[in-house]
């Protein structure tokens, strides 16, 4: 049976958790776990700084940027966003009653 690539550089790395894909999400499933002690191993198939949209920037993510410690140098760069709130007469009705959105 072969081994696969990442499960060998787990092994010789000596690692307690092996992230694979360090985008968003694995980025910080990194930080969050090395920053509580565990010994992780980040993979990335991508050399970084890589093209990257980065529209996904919600603000219910700006408490977890705050604690990263990256709040202040996203803001810097202009990435600040700020959401909005809708509101209709029709709040709460039910989407598939045509008769209550005409």
């Amino acid at each position: 049976m072969n081994t696969p690539p990442a499960a060998s550089a787990a092994r010789a790395s000596g690692c307690d958790v092996l992230v694979i894909g360090g985008g968003s999400a694995g980025a910080t499933a990194a930080a969050l776990l090395a920053e509580r002690g565990y010994r992780v191993t980040l993979l990335e198939k991508a050399h970084h700084p890589r093209f990257h949209i980065g529209e996904s920037l919600l603000p219910t993510n700006l408490p977890l940027l705050e604690k990263l410690g990256v709040a202040d140098a996203v803001k810097a760069i202009g990435m600040e966003k700020w959401g909005a709130e809708f509101v209709s007469p029709l709040h709460g009705a039910n989407p598939r009653n045509h008769d209550q959105w005409c």
